[in-house]
């Protein structure tokens, strides 16, 4: 289902890592980029500020982001690979109401 991605459209999500400092010119890794790009693919995470209740499922968002993606700063967004368990049933109602099918059914146990 995903389409490999080129380097320059995997370049495009970096911004905000923290590693992708090093995928600039002057600060590359042995003239390359950040060890993780090569490697790297697409995904569907669930994000929530660091600070935000996780007690209604109005606070996650579904966002596409790398695998391999770690916000930098000290505000943070956590990008969880499916919806906590507690709020599953809560998602799929809203996913529902919005007349989208939920990516999250059949995630659970899945890491």
């Amino acid at each position: 289902m995903n389409s490999a991605l080129t380097k320059d459209e995997k370049l495009t999500h970096c911004r905000g890592c923290r590693n992708d400092f090093y995928n600039h010119d002057g600060h590359a890794m042995n003239g390359t980029h950040c060890w993780s790009l090569d490697d790297a693919k697409l995904v569907t995470r669930y994000a929530i500020h660091f600070w935000t209740p996780m007690d209604t499922a109005k606070n996650l968002r579904e966002v596409r982001v790398l695998n391999c993606y770690h916000e930098e700063g000290s505000h943070r967004t956590v990008y969880m690979e499916r919806v906590p368990s507690h709020l599953a049933a809560e998602w799929d109602k809203l996913q529902r109401e919005k007349g989208i099918e939920s990516a999250s059914r059949g995630q659970e146990g899945r890491r």
